[in-house]
């Protein structure tokens, strides 16, 4: 299988490499989880090969301008103001100046959307799409200029995502990549009847889009097995990478074992730390690093002798808060609703933990996907929140006590990494995958 795939790859290496519009709420960031999958999975692609179309101007300060050749945005707070006359413009490209994406990003309007009610009035939201406001003349320009030869949307839940992508697939006709990174519809509560009439609607949604494209992906091998065997296609995965550097795993020195959290606090993954805390008592301490915004029922939650916000890390802060750690957390909700919402997810964040060389240590119930791949491949200390305290607590005791255990971990969490999750390998494979639909949807057309 091996010698066919290289014979493919070296068969179709040479051709042209297409250009690909990508579609996403988020810019190509270091930053927010999407956009950091996103660069890494098209880090074999050329600058001037890649544009994108999303839809959260706001992010401009966190996203990276620098890595697609061009960049479009337009937002519901756009079609506001185009209705209310407040603009002429509907969505622009964007440059990314510095100013410029700070002034997007403390817009009071902006924001009061954001944080205001209207952003969960979905049926409002849809109406204001439905008026096209954004399918502009600067848009199609855009669009016409980046004469894309294939699209690949990043999808969470049905919208208007689902719609542009594709509308421009089937307007130029040229093939489309769908890639779910999350669960929006398998897992995810139908306990009214209004949620069972969502579902049915949204399964036509995810349907029409599946059926219409040329290849589609998943964040892991667990979501790519439902979504097959549900939509009766062919699913691939593509898990967020990691750069592989040489493994180096070094002791820390630190009186108690330091277990840090780098993410999102969201879905209840900040009671979870906090639970976590009270089980480890004086055994070790927690470094939470994250973006989010603490409430004031996390700062209570937080309010520990072994909790410490640390607030969010870049650069080099990063590689020495990584230095620093004895073990990685990752945590996940035991909550009905959140079960639901993460049954399918990996975390953005694991590949990087396996390739950092640190151990890590996971905390939640042990069916979800992302705790299930650490359980199941040996590759990570797993907890499962439905265990008694008492044996939980043993458990981590006995981990945190034990440096060669950890090192263990370290070791095997490495070389897990190296094989699957290697930002060269993974990468190489998608643009090759990209590559072989265009040239067969060219040749059917011929």
């Amino acid at each position: 299988m091996f010698n066919v795939y290289f014979m493919f790859s070296q068969a179709i290496v040479n051709k042209k490499e297409p250009k690909v519009l990508v579609i996403a709420a988020n810019p190509f960031s270091d930053i927010n989880n999407n956009g950091k999958t996103l660069k890494s999975i098209f880090s074999a692609f050329q600058k001037d090969s890649l544009c994108e179309l999303y839809f959260r101007p706001q992010d401009n300060i966190i996203g990276d301008g620098t890595y697609a050749d061009s960049y479009y945005a337009v937002c519901e707070m756009d079609i506001i103001r185009s209705i209310m006359a407040l603009s002429k413009k509907c969505g622009s490209v964007q440059v990314f100046e510095k100013e410029r994406d700070k002034s997007i990003a403390e817009d009071k309007v902006y924001r009061s959307f954001l944080n205001g009610k209207l952003k969960n009035i979905k049926w409002l939201r849809s109406l204001l799409w439905k008026t096209r406001k954004w399918d502009s003349k600067d848009y199609r320009k855009w669009l016409d200029t980046c004469n894309p030869d294939v699209v690949f949307a990043l999808l969470g839940g049905p919208g208007i995502m689902f719609t542009i992508a594709q509308e421009i697939a089937a307007e130029r006709n040229i093939p489309l990549a769908v890639y779910f990174p999350d669960d929006y519809l398998l897992h995810w509560p139908k306990s009214s009847l209004l949620d069972r009439l969502k579902y049915k609607r949204d399964v036509k949604a995810f349907r029409r889009i599946i059926d219409h494209a040329s290849i589609r992906f998943c964040i892991g091998e667990k979501m790519c097995k439902e979504y097959g065997s549900f939509f009766k296609k062919e699913f691939f995965p593509i898990m967020n990478c990691a750069a592989i550097k040489p493994f180096k795993y070094e002791e820390t020195g630190n009186e108690r074992p330091v277990i840090s959290y780098f993410g999102s606090l969201w879905l209840d993954r900040w009671k979870m730390i906090s639970r976590l805390a009270d089980l480890m008592q004086d055994i070790g301490e927690i470094n939470v690093y994250s973006a989010n915004e603490l409430n004031d029922e996390m700062k209570y939650a937080f309010n520990k002798p072994n909790i410490h916000f640390m607030g969010p890390v870049l650069g080099e802060e990063y590689d020495l808060a990584l230095r620093k750690s004895d073990v990685l957390l990752h945590v996940e909700s035991d909550d009905k609703l959140n079960r639901g919402k993460t049954a399918l997810s990996i975390s953005t964040k694991i590949p990087d933990c396996l390739a950092s060389g640190k151990p890590i240590m996971a905390f939640g119930p042990t069916e979800l996907a992302s705790i299930s791949l650490l359980k199941d491949n040996g590759i990570g200390f797993v907890l499962s929140s439905e265990d008694s305290q008492d044996s939980n607590r043993e458990a981590i005791e006995n981990y945190l006590n034990d440096p060669s255990l950890r090192r263990s971990y370290a070791e095997k969490g490495y070389d897990f990494a190296v094989l699957n999750f290697d930002k060269d390998k993974v990468s190489r494979k998608v643009y090759l995958q990209l590559l072989r639909i265009v040239a067969d949807f060219k040749n059917k057309l011929k």
